[in-house]
């Protein structure tokens, strides 16, 4: 979660393509890249109805839920949700075999890294005051 002061301007989904496809091209490009490495299984990033890629599966004005499957046994949503002057991500992970959750307990703490680091670009780039619609 990471503290923003006009949180309630955006629906989970914006916040969700905020904190994704706003992200730099270089970061954008490493993070379809390690999502395919793990064999999620994406759409076109382009489309309207994905984020980045990512199915959206739930969309309300305070949340989104962003869903893919993985061939490797990694199943994955990333809940996107806005609070009173914060905005709180989770990435959910279901392991289904002995072989994610050796590759997830790999990944884990550089996991973390990222998803800090695109909360804090989120934040910069709301502030810098664009149009949420």
């Amino acid at each position: 979660m990471i503290g923003i002061d006009r949180a309630q301007d955006r629906t989970g989904e914006q916040w969700a393509r905020v904190m994704l496809e706003e992200a730099p091209v270089a970061t954008r490009c490493a993070l379809l890249s390690g999502w395919t490495s793990l064999g999620l299984r994406l759409g076109a990033p382009w489309s309207e109805a994905r984020v980045l890629g990512w199915r959206v599966q739930e969309s309300t004005p305070d949340r989104a839920v962003l869903a893919a499957r993985s061939v490797l046994g990694l199943n994955a949503e990333l809940l996107f949700q806005r609070r009173p002057h914060a905005l709180f991500f989770s990435t959910l992970i279901q392991q289904t075999n002995p072989l994610a959750r050796v590759v997830w307990a790999g990944i884990a703490p550089g996991h973390q890294q990222v998803v800090r680091s695109l909360l804090e670009q989120a934040v910069v780039s709301a502030a810098r005051g664009r149009d949420p619609s």
